[in-house]
């Protein structure tokens, strides 16, 4: 396997450095207290409010928790940015979100 791109590398993997800022913001806002509830799978609301199954998998429980994914996001979503295109792995991405 293939190391890593370096992090200055980021802006080469736009969708990969995106969805990795976004959940990064979204633990923060939680880990700060801010109400994020509107982004929980709720079956009460997933008829009206679909993007819940896919924003459901940005907020992680603790630094670890989000520390351990980000890394695999950065290892794995690269490599498949890079090598299917940004369309097939933001479908992969929110079939994977959708389906946790």
């Amino acid at each position: 396997m293939r190391p890593p791109p370096s992090l200055t590398r980021a802006y080469h993997f736009p969708l990969t450095t995106g969805i990795s800022l976004l959940a990064i913001a979204v633990t923060a806002a939680w880990a700060s207290h801010y109400d994020i509830s509107p982004l929980f799978a709720d079956p009460l609301y997933l008829l009206s409010q679909p993007w819940r199954l896919v924003t459901s998998a940005l907020p992680h429980g603790s630094i670890f928790h989000i520390a351990f994914n980000l890394e695999w996001v950065w290892v794995w979503g690269t490599v498949v940015e890079k090598n299917l295109g940004r369309t097939r792995y933001f479908v992969i991405l929110v079939l994977l979100a959708a389906g946790s």
